[in-house]
């Protein structure tokens, strides 16, 4: 009886002194503390300030018999085991104990003894089951506890699901990266969270690693209910029992949204290193063609002026030194276009309100003289969109294109040019046309580009509206022209109506 440890403190609830006595013989100290009590209502006294491993109880005790006594005792304390001790002639009241919850019978003949130890053994194996039965129960819910704390905390969303793929349970941040309630998220509920145009390809993915038991990784979208998007990387992982049956899969979603945008920042960043890598390359050849233009005509001039010297020609010299003149102005023109593109880059932008219809007209007086001397009328829309962009930038843009189209729209036998604009919700579209000569539809790209001149072109640096493309494109906007041979030229300019801090 090596395991009776457990049952070391027992009371026994009997009348019987002779049985009594037995007992106490049976179960002798140190091993065991054997308690007596003659009637109902000395246990339920001793109970009330001890602690019993295991009750032997007559039923047939006059105070207190049968049922009621054991609902009494057990409403005292519910967790004591007990065994019923009764002669033959109370089997009726033992039978009844024993579908109360009495865990076997004592029966009083010479068998005793032998039942009386193995009710203690059978006892201590039952509290033995019970205590680690408790405590693998314990163990259970401190697991549970604690994965719910750490699926609380943690900063990714959880999920698991069936062996059929169907969702069984989120956690709370994935509810929160998903727009669900982790009810609405269960079966295929989840669905609902995943961008539309990401929908085909992530179901088709899950249903693929569902289908061969294998791993689920996927970048894609969530689309909350108030429309904002959040890119997420969801993974999955078989989870089977022992013998390999597989239970369902486990997972996590992460927010990736700050690496995505990171990402296409570096893309547009790298397009627009390749873009400026390009352009390089091509304003480096038109530069190095434009400068060396005028020093051909200087040079060439001037060994005709040298030449003309050695032989006492002096008839040409001034024609000469005119044409000398008019190279190294131009080179001079080009030059400060020059410095004009690379002090754009150092201009601060201040973005602030600007009344269009104001700065236009503002530009028109400036140019008043040269407008009435070519004979051009000049027409500004009334009451123009304003706009939130930097000021200085806005004035060059506008005066640039007002300019160009003086100098391109002058040549029509009335020359007119018309300034307007129109808007919709998210930006605003000005125009500046004329009805010049017109540009032919394979050169619409390339006036934009520093130094590209037309042929009819032959006094301008090329410059003018690479200055305007530059700016504009500061101010998140972009500029466009509309023409053809004959039928003058539009040039669009979009601006967003809100332009708040944007890189140079």
């Amino acid at each position: 009886m090596s395991q009776c440890a457990s049952m070391r403190k027992i009371l026994v609830i009997e009348d019987d002194s002779g049985l009594l006595s037995l007992v106490r013989e049976n179960l002798p100290p140190p091993r065991f503390e054997v308690a007596t009590a003659t009637t109902g209502t000395q246990a339920l006294a001793w109970l009330e300030t001890h602690q019993a491993d295991l009750l032997l109880l007559n039923p047939t005790l006059p105070d207190m018999s049968g049922p009621g006594m054991l609902q009494t005792l057990t409403a005292r304390i519910a967790s004591i085991p007990f065994f019923v001790i009764a002669a033959r002639q109370d089997e009726p009241a033992a039978v009844q104990l024993m579908q109360a919850g009495a865990r076997g019978c004592v029966v009083k003949d010479g068998t005793l003894p032998t039942r009386l130890r193995s009710a203690i053994e059978q006892a201590t194996t039952e509290a033995n089951a019970d205590a680690e039965r408790a405590k693998m129960e314990g163990t259970i819910r401190d697991r549970y506890r604690q994965q719910a704390a750490l699926a609380r905390i943690l900063p990714v969303g959880l999920f698991r699901t069936d062996a059929q793929g169907h969702f069984t349970y989120v956690n709370e941040r994935w509810s929160q990266m998903a727009g669900l309630r982790a009810d609405e998220a269960l079966g295929s509920g989840w669905r609902r969270a995943v961008h539309p145009d990401d929908g085909d390809r992530v179901i088709e993915a899950w249903h693929e690693a569902v289908h061969r038991h294998g791993r689920f990784r996927l970048e894609h979208r969530f689309r909350l209910p108030d429309g904002e998007v959040t890119w997420v990387f969801s993974q999955a992982s078989v989870e089977r029992n022992d013998d390999g049956t597989v239970l369902g899969y486990v997972g996590t979603t992460t927010d990736i949204t700050d690496r995505k945008r990171t990402e296409e920042i570096l893309q547009r960043v790298n397009h627009e290193l390749r873009r400026s890598n390009v352009e390089m390359e091509e304003f480096v050849y038109s530069v190095s063609h434009d400068l060396q233009s005028p020093l051909v005509t200087i040079r060439g001039f001037a060994d005709c002026m040298k030449h003309d010297l050695e032989h006492n020609r002096l008839d040409s010299l001034s024609n000469f030194a005119d044409r000398i003149q008019d190279a190294t102005n131009f080179m001079a023109r080009l030059i400060e276009s020059l410095l004009e593109l690379s002090r754009m880059g150092r201009i601060p932008n201040r973005p602030e309100p600007i009344a269009v219809t104001d700065l236009l007209h503002h530009l028109a007086a400036n140019h008043a003289n040269e407008l009435a001397a070519r004979r051009i009328t000049l027409t500004i829309q009334d009451a123009m969109p304003t706009v939130t962009a930097d000021a200085a930038r806005m004035e060059q843009v506008f005066d640039n294109l007002l300019i160009n189209a003086i100098s391109h729209g002058s040549d029509a036998v009335e020359p007119i040019i018309e300034i307007g604009a129109r808007e919709d919700a998210n930006e605003v579209l000005f125009f500046v046309r004329d009805n010049g000569r017109g540009i032919a539809p394979e050169h619409h790209a390339n006036i934009f580009k520093a130094f590209q001149r037309l042929q009819t072109d032959p006094h301008g640096t090329g410059v003018g509206l690479a200055v305007v493309r530059r700016l504009v494109e500061t101010q998140g906007g972009r500029v466009w022209v509309e023409s053809e041979p004959g039928r003058g030229a539009t040039f669009w300019v979009m601006f967003p109506k809100q332009i708040v801090g944007l890189a140079e």
